[in-house]
């Protein structure tokens, strides 16, 4: 259902029913919604640092 919102991105379907099932399997498996927590704030914290990183010139 979550592939289906992203219509205008039709390339991107599969990685997007792939990601969103390493999101939903870890939560079903353990009955809890801590790891999928984690997980997405572990990954805005990559692009938040990875993203001044680039915007102050250090990976030139």
């Amino acid at each position: 259902m979550f592939a289906c919102y992203h219509l205008h991105r039709p390339t991107q379907f599969l990685g997007f029913i792939l990601g969103t099932m390493a999101w939903v399997w870890p939560a079903k498996q353990f009955r809890s919604n801590w790891f999928p927590v984690i997980l997405h704030g572990q990954e805005g914290t990559f692009v938040i640092v990875g993203s001044v990183a680039v915007a102050s010139g250090a990976f030139l």
